[in-house]
């Protein structure tokens, strides 16, 4: 699907100046889910503060929010800023951002996630990089070799993406 996107530097030249015309035809276009892939922070929130919806979906990983684009596409400093600025977190977020806390309540609520989802989030915590959020995941019933997004298995993403220390805790957990 092709979307229309904009340069970020544009994004910030237009909130500067006060041009609302052309912010309301940026806005529409939803171009900071394209912002969430860049990894910036500051025309993110230029673009929050102007009025952008953060729930707003069309995110390019499942038509969900920019936060599942930031976080599917690695991008965690723009993920941190949009669960600052008030994003709803799914599983699969919070395993990418390693927020610990999040988990156990999610994992331990009275609607616990299905074996799919902890298995998603194992993924996701893999492929970013975080090791505790990796073995909660994988004790909670997380399975390290599904295969998923690119065709790789969880310790497969964690390698591609370069956190040994994430595959080695999963093939040698010491707990």
């Amino acid at each position: 699907m092709c979307r229309r996107t904009i340069p970020c530097v544009e994004a910030t030249a237009v909130v500067q100046r006060g041009d609302l015309a052309r912010l309301d035809e940026l806005l529409e276009a939803n171009p900071w889910l394209a912002t969430a892939h860049s990894n910036d922070v500051v025309v993110l929130d230029a673009l929050l503060d102007a009025g952008a919806d953060i729930e707003a979906p069309g995110a390019v990983l499942g038509g969900r929010t920019a936060l599942a684009d930031a976080r599917g596409f690695g991008n965690l400093a723009a993920a941190r800023r949009l669960v600052e600025r008030g994003a709803r977190t799914r599983l699969e977020d919070a395993a990418a951002l390693g927020m610990l806390d999040r988990l156990e309540e999610a994992l331990a609520g009275p609607t616990p996630p299905s074996p799919e989802e902890v298995t998603h989030a194992l993924w996701s915590a893999c492929n970013n990089g975080q090791v505790q959020a990796a073995l909660m995941l994988a004790d909670s019933g997380g399975d390290p070799n599904w295969v998923g997004w690119d065709d790789l298995t969880p310790i497969a993403a964690a390698e591609r993406s370069g956190f040994p220390e994430v595959v080695e805790a999963l093939r040698h957990p010491c707990r």
